[in-house]
């Protein structure tokens, strides 16, 4: 189910597309959203290269469940080690080995909970679906006198996702 309903939308936003309509272009969003920028809530399972003294995460850290290393890809039930010697910058979404020369093996798995970020997301997804309803399929016209140019969809979309994840590029 999609962060914000279409009565969500309707309180910020005014357009004349029906409820069903609506609701339509918040899920697509919502959905392109999550792919882009990782599922709203935890626990979150990312795997990493490894082989370095650090591993980054996608966002920041509330709560660590596990953190294993293998040099394949395939690793098994998730549990802390405490055996590692880790240091976790939850703000940041990094993971250090130490001592410092200490390095990951060449694969990692992070079990974690995400900062809570729900406000976030629900002002990105509105700004998302206001940019939406904005469009007009034209970047630049010009009749007579009268000359238009578009907001640059693309950019400012992806300017709103990296919001999100300000740790990734995306592509």
């Amino acid at each position: 189910m999609a962060l914000l309903t279409a009565a969500d939308v309707r309180a910020h936003v005014e357009t004349p597309l029906d409820d069903v309509a609506l609701q339509r272009i918040i899920d697509r969003l919502d959905t392109d959203m999550i792919l882009r920028a990782g599922p709203h809530s935890g626990p979150l399972t990312e795997v990493l290269p490894g082989a370095t003294p650090s591993v980054y995460l996608g966002r920041p850290v509330a709560s660590l469940t596990s953190v294993r290393e293998s040099e394949r890809i395939q690793l098994s039930t998730p549990s802390l080690d405490l055996s590692l010697d880790l240091t976790l910058w939850a703000d940041e979404g990094r993971i250090e080995r130490r001592p410092a020369a200490a390095r990951f093996a060449s694969v990692v798995e992070v079990v974690y909970d995400p900062v809570d970020d729900l406000d976030r997301r629900k002002r990105t997804l509105l700004e998302l679906v206001r940019l939406d309803l904005a469009q007009s399929g034209r970047s630049r016209e010009r009749v007579g006198e009268y000359r238009y140019s578009g907001l640059d969809y693309e950019t400012h979309r992806e300017a709103l996702l990296r919001e999100l994840r300000p740790f990734l590029t995306l592509e």
